[in-house]
């Protein structure tokens, strides 16, 4: 694990950009230093996640793929926590 999971954004069967929206939407409740774990199976989410924390602030904390299953850990970074809302 990749820090203490605030909230899980479970994507799976759910095709691209579905994760990033949805990862953008749990991302407004949460607090700086708290940590999204988003959990998708379209292959896509891996680079558009990476893109989206570049183009948010947010940081990437980890990413793994467990069989057809990628785990991306968020870190929120920033003033608050409408930061990196889409």
């Amino acid at each position: 694990m990749q820090g203490v999971v605030s909230r899980v954004v479970e994507a799976v069967g759910r095709p691209c950009p579905i994760p990033v929206i949805e990862a953008a939407r749990a991302l407004r409740g949460l607090s700086p230093g708290e940590v999204l774990l988003v959990r998708a199976d379209d292959p896509a989410a891996e680079g558009d996640l990476q893109a989206f924390c570049r183009a948010t602030g947010h940081r990437l904390r980890g990413l793994a793929w467990e069989g057809a299953v990628l785990s991306v850990w968020v870190e929120v970074v920033g003033p608050g926590p409408t930061r990196g809302t889409a």
